[in-house]
């Protein structure tokens, strides 16, 4: 204990008392010189060699508390308490039972982590992220001092003439210098502290590396943070005696024993270290938890991290990326796109991308759980135009995609127009490298759309054609041809040649009719079936009349299209009706008179000659095998019925096999299945998806998603247009699914053709429709998926006319 100074003596000497704490507060060391004694003469040597005593006596009492207030109090904590409590007493096992809680917390934080068999690493987080955790690895090691402490304590009370007059209680005996009484005093607390300490300091990195969220890091830590002060919380607690007489009271022995780093004195345990071994422990730890969690950021910018764990997110991706805004569906190799190797920079960015919204992606790092919690169903390339108040059509106006978002329940009115469209074809009619467009209306004279560029589109009437009732075209380059009259009316088919067209796009243009008679033409085609080289000839299918092939005369002045533009009178073609080139050991009854509402011109055996599809409205389909010789066929009858209404057929082909779709009205469309080389048989037919919508009146075959397969176009009268993309499959799932065109069931559509009109690489759709205006649809994403429908700012923006 520390030497008490009497009380009389200081009565004794007021002034002298005074003086005294005037000059140690300045600083200076008290000299016999300048203490002023109030004593007689008589006695002052007896009295000067008095109050040097006492003045020894003061300054070594003020030295000593100057030196206690350099020195440190123990840790105010419960390990503290176990340190000056004997074994199995209360404050020791007040002590463990507050240590036995914080592991019992951290153990239940950690089972958590590990309860799914792995620490759930985030493979990417933001910057901010980042960020964070760099300052929160630096918070939690300085905020471990229970670690600093716990070392520092060890090495302090490491010999037992160290620590025995400080730990040992008054009235205590034994063997106080024994290694087993150190271990249970002096090592097991502070060893169950730095456990404790390192526990915490483990979870806390655990929680810093596994965040993918700034708030939620600093609430985890947080939360952490004051499970590792419950020790120091539970002291407070004691020391306030809510825990009981016997635990306040060693709360109080803890607070009366310091520790300090150098002293003479006796009576104080003081110690001297050259580094201190809190300042090394922090460098250590540090350094330490710095290094551990720069791996991982390491691993989460480089995509290392996402690749090991979604190691098949790339082969589960079907949209991808073209250029910096665009999209598509493709197989997805590295070889083939070099965004592959990119897809990392999406991996969790906040934003949900459509094309990444797969299992093995982990649904876009959770970006898109929102969405798939709303949509479960709903999977498509863009998710972030669902919804945005704008109609996009295609899945996107589907019952999974809530009809986008809500954007495509309320269409804009269908505008009507006098202009009875019929017929849609596509050429580049005046060589500017442009797709144009050739209508053909009804008592309204047929038109020709030339394209500026860019979707721009200027009307122009051919005149002369206005008396005629226009139900199909077809045309090569310059050349166009007109089937007129369809099913009600008889008309003569015309041919017309483009001779000029001006920088305002007028058009010079001559015009004759086409041998053959008037006819119910409803299919009309322009190609060279058997001229050589480019000259055309011409195939015409009619209803309930003849079909008719127009042939080319040779021996006249022989043209190809391109030289027709000289002198067109001269084109002379000789009408011969297809029956008449039946071969005679052919049955060909079904080629007199038939109800004929399409044709296709295309080599459907691989034999070199072109043959003929004819498609029969509640009559048997046919296709006129090219014999090759003399000019003649045979006639060969699909399957798929001899009642089937019929008013479209196309061809897609797929490697060397030409299989045959047919668009029926008012029944199911067909597929019919190429066994090999134009053989087909009722066991290969396939009904095509419609969603309920039956009333088809045409079928067209393009690539729209530009990845080499056959779509398809379909038109339904009064009901959704529709797109159906192709598999890739070879059989079973050909056309799994029906896409409907957005805002197009209440149109009257008659003809639909696909081109690129806005030179952006991507097939758009071009509607003619009976009594609506005409539209164009804009593949704008070039999936065969997403089209902008015809409407801006929510009205119909139709073609020009």
């Amino acid at each position: 204990m520390l030497a008490q100074l009497n009380a009389s003596d200081i009565l004794n000497g007021p002034a002298l008392s005074l003086g005294l704490r005037s000059l140690t507060r300045s600083g200076r060391k008290v000299t016999n010189e300048e203490i002023k004694l109030p004593q007689a003469a008589a006695e002052e040597d007896e009295e000067k060699q008095r109050l040097e005593e006492k003045v020894s006596l003061l300054e070594n009492q003020i030295n000593e508390l100057q030196t206690k207030d350099e020195m440190e109090i123990l840790d105010q904590d419960t390990f503290s308490i176990m340190m000056t409590s004997k074994l199995c007493s209360s404050g020791w096992a007040f002590g463990l039972i507050t240590f036995s809680s914080q592991i019992a917390l951290i153990t239940l934080i950690l089972y958590d982590f590990f309860e799914s068999g792995s620490i759930p690493i985030p493979v990417k987080v933001p910057a901010t992220v980042t960020a964070g955790q760099f300052f929160a690895v630096v918070l939690s090691v300085l905020a471990q001092s229970d670690n600093f402490t716990a070392i520092n304590a060890l090495i302090v009370f490491w010999e037992p003439h160290r620590w025995h007059d400080v730990f040992v209680d008054e009235g205590e005996t034994g063997d106080y210098i024994s290694r087993f009484k150190w271990l249970r005093r002096i090592f097991l607390p502070n060893f169950l502290k730095i456990i404790q300490g390192c526990a915490v300091l483990l979870t806390s990195f655990i929680i810093i590396v596994t965040s993918t969220d700034l708030v939620d890091l600093l609430k985890d830590f947080t939360a952490l943070y004051f499970v590792s002060e419950i020790d120091n919380i539970l002291f407070t607690v004691a020391a306030q005696g809510f825990l009981g007489h016997s635990l306040k009271e060693r709360t109080i022995r803890v607070t009366s024993v310091k520790v300090c780093e150098d002293s003479d004195s006796s009576t104080i345990t003081c110690f001297t270290f050259d580094i201190s071994p809190k300042f090394a422990m922090i460098l250590i730890l540090l350094f330490g938890t710095s290094g551990c969690w720069g791996y991982f950021v390491q691993g989460q910018r480089s995509g290392s991290f996402l690749k090991k764990k979604h190691y098949d997110c790339s082969n589960s991706i079907e949209f991808v990326k073209l250029g910096e805004l665009d999209y598509r569906k493709s197989n997805y190799t590295e070889e083939d796109d070099e965004s592959k190797s990119d897809y990392a920079s999406h991996f969790n960015n906040g934003r949900c991308d459509g094309w990444m919204n797969t299992f093995e992606c982990d649904y876009d790092g959770e970006d898109c759980a929102s969405f798939n919690l709303q949509y479960p169903s709903c999977h498509v390339p863009d998710t972030n135009i669902v919804g945005d108040g704008f109609c996009n059509g295609g899945i996107y106006n589907t019952i999974a995609c809530g009809n986008d978002g809500g954007d495509c329940d309320n269409c804009p009115p269908a505008i009507k127009s006098d202009v009875m469209t019929y017929s849609l074809s596509s050429a580049d009619v005046n060589g500017d490298g442009l797709t144009d467009i050739i209508i053909g209306n009804s008592n309204t004279g047929n038109q020709i759309l030339f394209n500026k560029g860019g979707g721009e589109l200027v009307a122009k009437p051919l005149n002369g054609t206005s008396q005629r009732n226009t139900f199909s075209s077809s045309s090569q380059g310059s050349i166009i041809v007109f089937g007129n009259g369809g099913e009600e009316c008889r008309e003569v088919n015309q041919i017309i040649r483009i001779i000029e067209v001006d920088d305002l796009f007028n058009v010079s243009f001559d015009s004759q009719d086409l041998p053959g008679g008037e006819t119910n033409t409803t299919s009309i085609n322009l190609v060279s079936l058997f001229s050589s080289g480019d000259d055309p000839d011409i195939v015409v299918g009619n209803y309930g009349q003849p079909n008719q092939i127009l042939l080319w005369n040779s021996t006249t002045k022989h043209f190809t299209p391109k030289n027709l533009i000289g002198n067109l009178n001269n084109a002379i073609f000789d009408a011969i009706d297809a029956e008449k080139l039946i071969g005679d050991d052919i049955d060909t009854s079904t080629t007199t008179n038939t109800l004929t509402t399409d044709i296709k011109v295309v080599d459907i055996n691989n034999d070199g000659f072109l043959d003929i599809v004819v498609a029969n409205y509640e009559q048997s389909n046919q296709v006129l095998i090219n014999k090759g010789n003399n000019q003649t066929f045979r006639n060969q009858i699909l399957p798929g019925g001899d009642n089937t209404k019929t008013k479209s057929i196309s061809i897609v082909e797929i490697g060397n096999k030409k299989h045959i779709v047919v668009g029926n009205y008012g029944e199911p469309n067909q597929l019919i299945w190429d066994n090999g080389n134009g053989v087909f048989n009722e066991k290969e037919i396939y009904e095509l998806p419609s969603n309920g919508k039956l009333r088809t009146s045409n079928v067209r075959v393009y690539d729209m998603n530009t990845d080499t397969f056959p779509d398809l176009l379909i038109t339904n009268r009064g009901e959704s247009n529709q797109v159906l993309l192709h598999s890739r499959s070879e059989h079973e799932y050909f056309y799994p699914t029906a896409i409907d065109l957005p805002c197009s069931d209440e149109l009257l559509t008659s003809d639909i053709i696909s081109a690129d009109m806005d030179g952006d690489g991507f097939q758009d759709i071009i509607v003619g429709n009976e009594d609506f205006q005409n539209n164009m649809y804009s593949n704008f994403l070039g999936d065969g998926l997403t089209y902008i429908p015809p409407q801006g700012n929510r009205t119909r923006a139709g073609l020009p006319e």
